[in-house]
């Protein structure tokens, strides 16, 4: 599972090193070609598309991980629809289901997906009646008390259980 803050930050050490690493100059062996103003062109050039990769990455819907901290703000959030899965890192059905539950984060919209860690976050579980792994839980604007999800655990499933009961 691709943990974005991560991502962000493998960018910005790769962006910070560039600045001592000369990827080339203007006086390549092609003159003609290369109308680089400045003799640091290419570098330049090349930490503005990392900057912009960065960008495009933090922008990128992305699945919301949920704590004790900020479970109700996002979750009884009367203006959002929250699909949630509850999982453990331990669990192999839950390993295997996560590449589906980070592309249905892309494709959602305006439900939020988000994911709550429930071994290390057993209150939650708790609240929510888990006793298996993974389950998932459809939190609507009309129903806060959560519909469980039963379907096939891919994307398409996913995305046609969110379009049925939404």
């Amino acid at each position: 599972m691709i943990n974005s803050t991560a991502m962000s930050y493998e960018l910005f050490v790769l962006l910070f090193r560039t600045s001592r690493f000369n990827i080339g100059n203007c006086s390549c062996s092609f003159p003609p070609y290369c109308r680089g103003p400045t003799p640091h062109y290419h570098n330049q050039m090349f930490k503005k598309l990392i900057v912009v990769a960065l960008l495009a990455l933090v922008c990128a819907a992305s699945v919301v991980k949920l704590t004790p901290e900020n479970y109700d703000a996002v979750v009884n959030d009367a203006s959002k629809d929250v699909f949630v899965k509850f999982y453990a890192p331990w669990c192999g059905h839950c390993v295997r289901m996560a590449p589906a539950w980070e592309e249905l984060a892309t494709k959602s919209g305006d439900v939020v997906i988000a994911e709550v860690d429930a071994s290390a976050h057993q209150e939650l579980a708790q609240k929510n009646g888990i006793r298996g792994f993974p389950t998932i839980k459809l939190f609507t604007k009309a129903n806060k008390a959560g519909i469980n999800y039963q379907g096939a655990r891919d994307a398409a499933g996913f995305e046609s259980f969110l379009k049925s009961n939404i």
